[in-house]
């Protein structure tokens, strides 16, 4: 199969993606924006040279603007401590 990408499709985002630690485990955070009013972070666990899959964390526009603050690595930190960091404690 062959995939080709002009330019015109490709489009860069801001807070889309970031990693973080806790208790030694590594956590890779993807964003996906499957509408205008939906943000959905997945939520991945990275072990030994290996990804796996943890859950989904869906925030609503409004809950969104909740978090948001004056730059990328500000509103990063309040989604993790407040909404990421939570769900994988819940889920232990």
């Amino acid at each position: 199969m062959y995939i080709s990408v002009d330019e015109s499709q490709m489009s860069v985002f801001f807070l889309d993606c970031f990693r973080f630690c806790m208790n030694d485990i590594e956590y890779d955070i993807i964003l996906n924006k499957p509408d205008v009013d939906t943000y959905e972070y997945e939520i991945w666990k990275r072990a030994n040279r290996k990804m796996s899959f943890v859950t989904i964390v869906r925030l609503s526009l409004d809950e969104f603007k909740e978090y948001y603050y004056v730059d990328e690595e500000a509103t990063n930190y309040r989604i993790i401590n407040k909404v990421i960091v939570p769900t994988i404690k819940k889920m232990r």
